[in-house]
């Protein structure tokens, strides 16, 4: 009787496995649960064995290597989980970086550009104070050259007296020796300057 429930429990085994079996099939899984069940079948039929401890150990082994294998799917699926965060950390580094490298072109292009607008101030600065300095000093000889006018003017007193001293002067700056051209262009510049203003200055007495 014993041994008939053991082939009974046996046999029921069996069915359990090979219902199994088909829905492997039906999921295109048959491979696998043939490779993993295989050794089962044969421990099945060993006669020195016990049937149940047969069946036991095996079902003790597929829960082993079950567990391992969610073991590993479970590693496997962490492994590519850090992957993909350390893909997506290198890549917002790389972002933060590149970005960091364009503000920084950015403010050593304000830099230069801040640099060139003061050069151009401070250049402008410089021509505005030269031109104000030349106008400064040309109105200063234009004041030297009128007190000198009318200087000149009121030391020639008016009537013969006055214009026979203004013809003497013009005598005397008209018997200097011209300067040479060809030499010094100035002083022929100036000596003729200073002829017309004679010129003018006994003009005027005679007037």
């Amino acid at each position: 009787m014993s041994e008939f429930r053991q082939a009974t429990a046996h046999v029921d085994a069996l069915e359990a496995r090979l219902a199994q079996l088909q829905q492997c099939i039906a999921d295109d899984n048959a491979n696998d649960y043939l490779e993993e069940n295989f050794s089962f079948i044969l421990l099945a039929m060993e006669e020195d064995a016990p049937l149940r401890l047969q069946v036991e150990s095996k079902l003790k082994q597929l829960a082993q290597q079950q567990v391992i294998r969610q073991q590993e799917e479970i590693a496997r699926e962490k492994e590519a989980r850090d992957a993909q965060r350390a893909a997506e950390l290198a890549n917002e580094q790389e972002k933060e970086r590149l970005l960091h490298e364009a503000r920084e072109r950015e403010a050593e292009r304000e830099r230069e550009e801040q640099e060139r607008i003061q050069a151009l101030a401070i250049a402008a600065q410089k021509k505005r104070e030269q031109r104000e300095k030349e106008r400064a000093e040309e109105e200063r000889q234009r004041q030297l050259e009128e007190q000198e006018r009318e200087r000149l003017n009121a030391s020639i007193p008016h009537g013969k007296e006055g214009l026979e001293k203004a013809i003497a002067m013009l005598r005397e700056g008209t018997s200097n020796e011209e300067p040479d051209l060809s030499e010094d262009l100035d002083a022929w510049s100036t000596w003729f300057d200073e002829l017309k203003e004679l010129q003018s200055l006994v003009e005027s007495k005679l007037g």
